[in-house]
Order: C-alpha cells, then sequence, then structure tokens
C-alpha cells in the first residue's frame, strides 16, 4: 500500500515490519514517534504526551518503560513510569 499510494512516510509499530522497511529503504515511524512530531509543531503540550502514554499503555500496547521515559525526557518531564 505504501508504494501503490506513492506515501512519503510509512506508519508502522509492528518489529519485523520496521525491520522489512528500514531493509527497503522506507521512511517510516511509529505511534511514540508522531507524539513526538506532534508536540514539536505544539499540536500536543507535554501533559497531552504523557496522558497519551499512559492511554497506551492502559490498551496493553506493548511500549518499555524504558521508550516512555526517553519520550518524556524528550518533551521536559522526568521519569514518571
Amino acid at each position: 500500500m505504501y508504494e501503490e499510494k506513492k506515501a512519503d512516510l510509512l506508519l508502522i509499530d509492528e518489529h519485523k515490519g520496521r525491520s522489512v522497511a528500514r531493509k527497503m529503504a522506507v521512511e517510516h515511524i511509529g505511534t511514540v514517534g508522531i507524539l513526538m512530531l506532534a508536540f514539536d509543531e505544539n499540536l500536543l503540550t507535554k501533559d497531552e504526551v504523557l496522558e497519551s502514554l499512559k492511554v497506551l499503555l492502559a490498551f496493553d500496547i506493548r511500549l518499555s518503560r524504558k521508550l516512555c521515559n526517553k519520550v518524556l525526557h524528550y518533551v521536559g518531564i522526568e521519569d514518571y513510569f
């Protein structure tokens, strides 16, 4: 679908899929990257990024606590998880 639509960016979180995307030199981003971009563009506040991560974790989206804390550090919140 990425090639068919001539997309600029592939949104994918699944580990194996990201590996294939890298091998194919497909520019890709995951959900956490989208949160960081939204913060950079002032679409989300740091508190909204935190709340978004909490929701993802509450719905058993597999994110490591280490990754969550890296994102929070990026937006200016000290380790939370």
